[in-house]
Formats: C-alpha cells, structure tokens, sequence
C-alpha cells in the first residue's frame, strides 16, 4: 500500500471509514484524534486526494488511501481553543437547557438582541438568514437588557415581540448578561482568547455578532452595524 504522508500540517493519524462508503467519498471516518465525517473534494473514487468535512466544506488536509474504505494517512489541523464551546450550559427563552453539542456540524451565530434598538428591525434578517441557511447554520437571539436598558422585558414579552413582529422562529435564549461582573460563560469564551484560541473582544451594543463553525471554532464577530444578511457574514457560510 502506497502511502503519502504530509509535512505541512501539525497532525497525522491513521484511520478508518464506520459507516457509509467512503472509498466511494463520504461516510464517516474516524481515527486515534477522533472522528470526522469526510467528502472528497477531488481525486478518484478511492480517496486518493483532497478531503474536506461534509458538514462544513472546510479544508483539512490530504488522504492518500488504499482501496479498502479509507485506510491510510490522513492529516488534519488542531484545535486552538482552550475550552469547548459545546460544554457550556444556558437556556432557552423558556427555561429549557439547551444542549449546544447538538449543533455540531453547523456554525452558530450568536446575537446579543433587544426589542427597543435602532437595530431591532435587524431580527427581520436574522430571520431570513436562518431561513435560508437552515440547513448549515443555527441562528441563536440572546436577549440582554445591558445597553440602554433596551431589553426591560421578561422572557414571555420578549417571545411574543419577537413572534408577532418579526415571525421570529431561530433558537431564542433566557435574559442574559453579556458583560462585566455577570457576564454569561457563553460570553467569556466568545469574548476572551484565553477560551477561544481566537481573539479577546468586548461587546459594544445591542447585536453583536459572533460566528462559530462547525467544529465549534471561533470564526469572527461583527459589530452591530453589520447586516445579518451581509457578505461579511454570508461569504463564510458558502465557503
């Protein structure tokens, strides 16, 4: 068996294909690091080439394979992260823990929301970007009241603003806070790169934008000006 082992990258492990056919491309694959579901970008239907991850299309490295469902060297990058994302608790808008591991495969956006902004009508676009990217991205409203006291509601209010003016249907979370002394562990990881390998940033207003992929690897953030439906924030899902 011919193998070709890559230099470029910081990990290499050796695997195999559990489930699907992925001599012919897709299945899932897993190895001593872990397991991943794979496509080929290109190559022949034995996997000699390029793979990407299904779920995402991101580039992770080369596979040279032999012909019996993914035997072989594979290369891969690691996580910079100090914490997983995915092991952080909140709840949703109705008191219900929301499991963020299930959303693995996807990319997150997270939004800090409040229903009397300039920037409320931006949940119109929230919409429509959880719409149309349903089936690659989980859209998830976090209301806060930490920014001109524009969030005063309870969380039934807010559930009913946000349905009757918007149509909003995209994840809704409980009341939090988003900085200082209070600030969420969901916000401490987002917004510290001593948790997310990433970048340390503050929230400056009213939906702010932070963007996870699909590994739970922290993407960007965008500031509130930034349209949900932009191509800042587009482009990365197409990819």
């Amino acid at each position: 068996m011919k193998l070709l082992i890559l230099i470029f990258l910081p990990f290499i492990g050796f695997g195999h294909c559990i489930s699907g056919d992925c001599q012919n491309g897709y299945g899932t694959y897993t190895s001593q690091e872990g397991t991943y579901k794979v496509d080929w970008k290109y190559g022949d239907q034995h996997g000699e080439g390029t793979f990407i991850e299904k779920s995402g299309g991101k580039y992770v490295g080369e596979c040279k394979n032999s012909k019996e469902h993914g035997l072989g060297t594979h290369t891969f990058s690691a996580s910079n992260a100090k914490t997983s994302i995915y092991d952080i608790a909140i709840n949703d808008i109705s008191g219900k823990s929301i499991d963020l591991g299930a959303f693995r495969g996807k990319y997150i956006l997270f939004v800090n929301v409040a229903s009397e902004c300039g920037f409320t009508p931006q949940y119109a676009g929230l919409e429509e970007l959880h719409q149309q990217y349903k089936n690659d991205l989980i859209v998830i409203g976090l209301p806060c009241n930490q920014f001109g006291e524009q969030e005063p509601e309870a969380e039934e209010e807010i559930q009913q603003f946000c349905t009757k003016n918007f149509g909003v249907s995209f994840l809704m979370t409980e009341k939090i806070e988003v900085k200082g002394d209070g600030q969420h562990p969901l916000y401490t990881w987002l917004c510290s790169k001593e948790k997310n390998g990433k970048l340390n940033s503050t929230v400056k207003w009213n939906f702010q934008k932070y963007l996870t992929d699909e590994k739970g690897e922290f993407v960007d953030y965008f500031y509130s000006t930034t349209k949900p439906m932009s191509i800042k924030i587009t482009s990365i899902l197409k990819q």
